[in-house]
């Protein structure tokens, strides 16, 4: 039998064990909570930083092993390879730029970086070798039915495609160079991506392509140099700001089929039209643009109707600054218009 000041005691104790047994369920629960994640979040705690080839000696081996949220770097060196970036929440940089981290293409008939998943960073390295162009178009970075991926200060330079969007959307391009490719920078398929500060020069064929895509952004990219400069072709809605597309072999700026876009403040001079616009392209705006100095039209209307031009300078070319063939309904206000060879 339990005295008096005994069972004082015992009740104590179970009391003290109730309560700590409740305090752990407590926090049993908190830390079950606060391990359930949302689709596009990815628990800090549990990223690692990846090194190559210190961890493992190819991207893909790292890419292979990574878990989403988690970050590989890439040290110096020649690395020849083709990536397949299928997981999310990835980051893969080099460690000091492009200049420094070269990806090769082990097989120029497939993608150097190919990345089919969300939320994927790659940034800082020279990228080529993707040369063959059938039975598809390889690219040096390919962006494939992925979103919300930043690709930023790479080199792409020598393949078949630079960086190359299919039915991708709501990514952003920022600082890379995609140069001496047959295609600079291409979109198919793909809206409301983002291209900043790239430079897309000296390809074959087009510096900036666009095919069938829409509400994407251009701003302070250069596309010089090429074939021709800036391409929309069945393209709608997009806004190209401050891009130069100069000394192009063709037209700086050609559209055809492309409608409701807007153009500002571009430079599309030393080409040969400045701005083509073809083929039932209607409703487009041009505000502020320089078409100066091409070899034919500085701005060429082609069937192309309810167009506004605003504020362009299309002046010292070699045929008419601004020519209009069967187009109809398009508005023209403060345009200059002079020193045009024929007028």
């Amino acid at each position: 039998m339990i005295k008096i000041k005994d069972k004082d005691i015992f009740e104590n104790k179970i009391l003290a064990i109730s309560m700590a047994f409740l305090v752990l369920i407590v926090n049993c629960a908190a830390i079950s909570s606060a391990g359930e994640v949302s689709e596009g979040e990815v628990k800090s705690s549990s990223s690692a930083t990846i090194y190559v080839p210190d961890g493992y000696s190819t991207i893909q081996a790292a890419v292979n092993a990574a878990n989403a949220g988690d970050t590989i770097i890439v040290r110096n060196g020649v690395y020849t390879e083709n990536i397949d970036v299928k997981k999310p929440h990835l980051t893969i940089r080099s460690e000091n730029c492009s200049k420094n981290c070269i990806v090769q293409a082990a097989n120029s008939s497939d993608n150097v970086f190919e990345i089919t998943a969300y939320y994927v960073n790659i940034s800082g390295f020279t990228v080529t070798g993707a040369t063959r162009a059938y039975p598809y178009y390889c690219a040096g970075i390919r962006v494939d039915n992925a979103d919300h991926c930043n690709i930023s200060d790479n080199f792409v330079t020598n393949n078949w495609d630079g960086i190359y969007l299919s039915s991708s959307c709501n990514n952003i391009f920022v600082n890379n160079n995609a140069s001496n490719n047959r295609y600079g920078i291409c979109l198919s398929f793909s809206c409301n991506n983002t291209f900043l500060n790239n430079s897309a020069n000296a390809n074959s064929y087009y510096g900036v392509y666009l095919y069938y895509s829409s509400n994407n952004t251009f701003s302070d990219n250069n596309a010089s140099n090429n074939g021709y400069g800036i391409c929309l072709g069945s393209s709608n809605n997009n806004t190209f700001m401050n891009n130069s597309a100069n000394t192009n072999k063709g037209d700086g700026v050609y559209l055809y089929y492309s409608s409701n876009n807007t153009f500002s403040d571009n430079n599309a001079s030393n080409n040969d039209d400045g701005i083509w616009i073809g083929y039932f392209s209607n409703n487009n705006t041009f505000m502020n643009n320089s078409a100066n100095m091409n070899n034919d039209d500085g701005v060429y209307l082609y069937y192309s109707s309810n167009n506004t031009f605003s504020n362009n300078n299309a002046s010292n070319n070699e045929e008419e600054g601004i020519k209009l063939d069967y187009s109809r309904s398009n508005t023209f206000s403060n345009n200059n218009a002079n020193l045009n060879n024929w007028h």
